[in-house]
């Protein structure tokens, strides 16, 4: 009986030595080389712009284009839900070229930018980039406060 016990516990050891256990789950994420002074900020294609804004406590606001001065109705609030920032998204896709800068607030939580780039990968959006707020972006997130 002892040769058992310790063949059983040889063969558990092995076993727990080999298996492996849940992988996390990563989504990658390719940061361009930051750019030259010199270097042109618009692409040709970055006049099919959404901006998307997270805020604090979870609040998403968009608006259409690089910069609020060249638009009329620059802020719009929505949810990250299936019919909020999605649907934006999905809307936004049908556009020919379509780009998404998206620009995360000081008070902004980690997990609001997590479900933002979540959302572009559910809507199967290509092309978006992180970058920083502006002051014209933060003096619009602090008229909705």
């Amino acid at each position: 009986m002892t040769p058992m016990a310790g063949i059983g516990f040889l063969l558990v050891t092995f076993f727990m030595l080999v298996t492996t256990a849940a992988k996390p789950t990563l989504m990658e994420l390719t940061m361009p080389v930051k750019p030259k002074p010199t270097d042109e900020l618009v692409s040709r294609c970055c006049g099919n712009a959404l901006t998307v804004l997270v805020g604090a406590n979870n609040r998403v606001f968009y608006y259409w284009g690089m910069s609020p001065a060249f638009t009329n109705d620059p802020l719009h609030e929505t949810t990250l839900g299936s019919e909020g920032l999605r649907q934006v998204l999905l809307a936004f896709r049908k556009e020919s070229c379509p780009f998404v800068l998206i620009k995360t607030s000081d008070e902004a939580s980690y997990r609001g930018m997590v479900d933002v780039l979540d959302e572009m990968r559910i809507t199967d959006t290509r092309r978006y980039g992180l970058v920083d707020m502006t002051a014209t972006d933060k003096q619009l997130l602090a008229q909705v406060r």
